[in-house]
């Protein structure tokens, strides 16, 4: 690199401007030496650059260069230094690129380590006006001067200005991996400096510090002084994070939330140990890791710490990325002398040193007092099949073993049919089986015959259901009394099915207590096993009453059954802002005392529940929940109190598994409720904890329900 002299030369392809005015400033200079010479010879240099800047290409000197020293001044030639106008960060402003460098060998601001200097030069899109810094004795320039090695982001065409420049002691192809590893030495600009910049040997906190961009860097501004720590140690706090440093770790940083919360525990002082690694981002969050465990933040900014047999277990399990979520309390003392920390899933990991056990455990779960005590719970079952036929051939063998007066078959494609024979099946006592629209699944078929009913009611019209299927259903069942109930829509379909539940019953699909026809009586309902509690039973009894669901959605029509068929009434389906013809002549004719509204405003109106009263010539009431989940667990509790033989979970996001359950939980008194595919729901999770059943039963595969909801409910007291 060339020398600047005291006056700067022009080249001689100069501009004219250029060059009269640095000889008018240099007579200058010689006419009137002293401080005010030098200020106007600085104004006509200025003058100068500003009506040509780009020409006027300078190059690093041998001037001291050191803030408040000789070469201070604009007129030097200099450029800035980035903490000297980017509010004390030592990186390239935005606007601006690492552009080139050069080294300065063995240098007391590195600790003895070589020292680089990093050119930021303009982007070409943005825009840059050639001016003195304004520091209080930093006036070196900025946005004057057309210089590059071309050693770095060589990708970008052309030579702009150099912006700034910055200092690291980091070897600029590790600081950023566009430069090249091209040496460039420059040891008479060792003592370049500015006042934001490390001193002469500085610490190795210090120094990675300032090659991270100093109040730049993702840890932000020092909040304290840096403090010594065991084994040699040593950490750092800052507003946004830490640093830490041993010798065999090196220097590690973690930023944000998790940071910051480290240092507020203490640091390397704390159980955690020191920092392992530098920032992670994880599941939209930041992981730290420590000897000892590791420091979360959420992506809410919820943070936590956890070491010992806790870290251990979550990182086994796959820490923030696991079903738990990220920690959102530090490893906290529990009763019975256990450790436990909490998760954003609403569930907890508790740890025993008496017995080395660590268990999931919800949040809302209180421990017992004693060691090695953990709070009971219920044994877990799958009931799936490879399809939903198959699922429901599996449920009514489970739930029918030694067969069943009566069966439903309806189609697996769509949901209200199958949904509105649950509750004739339940008061029949019998399953809901599936089919497809033309074809009847093996799987059915076989339990059909293995259940040999006595009668087979298809729900539905040819459309959903063609006489092909009902003939194969007569061919494997020749002894089986097999009809059809359906109407032209599926509201007109849930009235059929409703009439025919009637007249089973022994009354009539008009209003009065007419006697069937044929005389018959609907089969019993089974009685529980002599192994099996026998629930108690809110709100049954021989009332009239009628139950009314959304029959363009399935969650709330699937658990209104079990509630239906407890209560002696009948399902009906209605639109959520219209109460549809063959529903109104239907609760007009039956004349119930109460129509139970089943779901929300949302999805029944409260002027259909009105209509649906009138209609009635009764009153009308809702049974609702601020969501699916809540609305099942209202209907559940409406009929059942603990203790309970079972609990059945049925996926409330899709309606393929659940089809059956609807039959299943009227036939054995066990509440239905509904999960998702990420959980159980906290409403689920408290419902089955008051119900005190004795066994869980999951409906469907591990496509719906996975199986981290059998692995919650296996822990749930």
């Amino acid at each position: 690199m060339l020398r600047l002299p005291d006056a700067p030369r022009p080249e001689p392809t100069a501009p004219l401007s250029q060059r009269v005015s640095t000889r008018v400033a240099g007579w200058l200079e010689r006419r009137r030496p002293g401080r005010r010479s030098f200020l106007r010879r600085a104004a006509m240099v200025g003058t100068a650059l500003a009506v040509n800047p780009f020409d006027f290409i300078l190059r690093p000197g041998t001037a001291y260069a050191t803030v408040c020293g000789p070469a201070n001044e604009c007129s030097q030639g200099w450029s800035a230094f980035c903490c000297t106008i980017n509010g004390g960060a030592n990186t390239c402003p935005d606007g601006s690129y690492a552009a080139g460098w050069w080294k300065v060998s063995s240098s007391a601001f590195c600790r003895g380590e070589d020292r680089y200097v990093v050119d930021c030069n303009r982007l070409p899109e943005a825009r840059c006006t050639c001016h003195c810094a304004d520091g209080e004795c930093d006036r070196r320039r900025v946005c004057c001067n057309n210089f590059r090695y071309g050693q770095c982001n060589q990708q970008i065409p052309g030579t702009t200005e150099v912006v700034c420049r910055i200092v690291i002691c980091t070897p600029p192809w590790e600081w950023d991996e566009t430069c090249t590893t091209t040496v460039r030495t420059d040891e008479r600009t060792r003592d370049h400096s500015s006042s934001c910049l490390n001193g002469p040997n500085p610490t190795v906190i210090a120094v990675a510090y300032q090659d991270m961009g100093l109040v730049g860097a993702p840890v932000g501004t020092p909040t304290g002084e840096e403090r010594g720590a065991p084994r040699g140690g040593a950490w750092r706090p800052y507003d946004n994070g830490v640093l830490t440093h041993l010798p065999d770790l090196g220097v590690r940083s973690l930023a944000g939330p998790a940071g910051v919360h480290y240092a507020a525990i203490g640091g390397p002082d704390s159980a955690l140990g020191y920092l392992v690694g530098d920032t992670e981002d994880v599941a939209g969050g930041t992981v730290g890791r420590t000897e000892h465990g590791a420091v979360y933040a959420s992506p809410s900014g919820a943070t936590g710490a956890l070491h010992g047999p806790i870290a251990e277990t979550y990182r086994g399990r796959g820490g923030p990325t696991d079903w738990l979520g990220f920690p959102v309390t530090d490893v906290v003392a529990a009763p019975g002398g256990r450790q436990r920390a909490f998760f954003t899933s609403g569930w907890s990991l508790a740890h025993d040193p008496s017995t080395g056990e660590t268990k999931l455990v919800p949040s809302d779960v209180e421990l017992p007092d004693t060691a090695g005590e953990w709070p009971p719970t219920a044994p877990v079952e799958r009931t799936a099949g490879a399809d939903r036929a198959a699922t429901a051939a599996q449920l009514s063998a489970a739930t029918f073993p030694d067969g069943a007066p009566t069966a439903i078959v309806a189609s697996g494609a769509t949901f209200p049919d199958a949904l509105a024979g649950g509750v004739l099946a339940g008061a029949a006592g019998g399953p809901v089986l599936l089919t497809a629209v033309d074809a009847l699944p093996v799987a059915t078929r076989d339990e059909l015959v293995r259940l040999a009913p006595g009668t087979v009611s298809v729900i539905g019209g040819a459309g959903v259901v063609t006489d092909a299927v009902v003939e194969e259903i007569r061919s494997a069942l020749p002894d089986a009394d097999v009809r059809r109930l359906a109407g032209p829509d599926r509201f007109a379909t849930a009235v059929a099915v409703a009439d025919a539940q009637r007249e089973a019953a022994g009354g009539s699909s008009g209003g009065d207590d007419t006697a069937d026809p044929d005389g018959g009586e609907g089969p019993a309902r089974p009685e529980p096993g002599p192994d099996e509690p026998v629930p108690e039973l809110l709100g049954s009894g021989p009332g009239s009453v009628v139950y009314l669901a959304n029959g363009n959605n399935f969650p709330d029509a699937l658990c209104a059954g079990p509630a239906a068929v407890r209560a002696d009434g009948p399902l009906l389906l209605t639109a959520p802002d219209a109460l549809p013809e063959p529903t109104r002549e239907a609760l007009s004719r039956y004349a119930p005392d109460e129509v139970v509204v089943v779901g929300g405003p949302a999805a029944v109106s409260d002027e259909v529940m009105a209509e649906a009263a009138e209609a009635s010539g009764g009153s009308a009431s809702r049974i609702a929940g601020p969501s699916r989940f809540d609305t099942a667990v209202a209907v559940a509790e409406s009929w059942a109190a603990a203790p309970v033989p079972a609990v059945l979970v049925a996926t409330g996001e899709g309606f393929a598994d659940a089809l059956s359950a609807g039959a299943t939980s009227s036939s054995t008194g066990s509440p239905l409720l509904l999960a998702t595919s990420a959980g159980v729901p906290l409403a689920t999770r408290q419902a089955i904890a008051r119900l005190e059943p004795s066994a869980l039963r999951i409906i469907g595969g591990t496509g719906p329900l996975p199986e981290l909801v059998a692995e919650q409910l296996r822990h749930l007291p």
